[in-house]
């Protein structure tokens, strides 16, 4: 069964919108991207020029080089840590809250616990009845 409905043709790209990505694609990923490019390359370059000419400044270029390569790690623990901080919080206020609770959810899986053995027994008694009858009749044929 078909709806009526028109058919309309699929649209094209709309040049303007598409214009406008491409410019905040170009000073919101590229130009950052050449720029932090040109920045390490430099970096390296000054790095071999230091030690290519001997001039002492190997050590100030190494230690600076150790400071960028410490930082990123340092602001990846200090995530961490404040990742392990939110769960000591959380994990505080749950062991405040949730006694409460977990008695509730207790008294409610005794009750079920409770039908569910009530059940159960009363599925069974009628067999064990019919089997504790048949066991006390052959008893007393037996003991004649």
């Amino acid at each position: 069964m078909q709806r009526d409905r028109p058919e309309f043709p699929p649209q094209g790209r709309n040049p303007a919108t598409r214009r406008e990505h491409q410019r905040e694609v170009l000073w919101q990923i590229s130009t950052p991207l050449v720029v932090g490019v040109l920045l390490a390359l430099a970096a390296a370059g000054g790095v071999a020029w230091a030690g290519a000419t001997n001039s002492g400044e190997v050590s100030k270029w190494a230690d600076a080089a150790l400071i960028w390569l410490i930082t990123p790690l340092m602001l990846v623990s200090v995530l961490f840590i404040g990742l392990l901080g939110g769960l000591v919080y959380v994990l505080t206020l749950g062991i405040q809250r949730l006694p409460f609770f977990m008695h509730r959810v207790q008294k409610f899986t005794w009750l079920i616990s409770r039908w569910v053995r009530k059940a159960a027994d009363g599925a069974v008694e009628p067999v064990l009845r019919t089997q504790s009858f048949s066991a006390a009749w052959r008893a007393l044929w037996r003991r004649r």
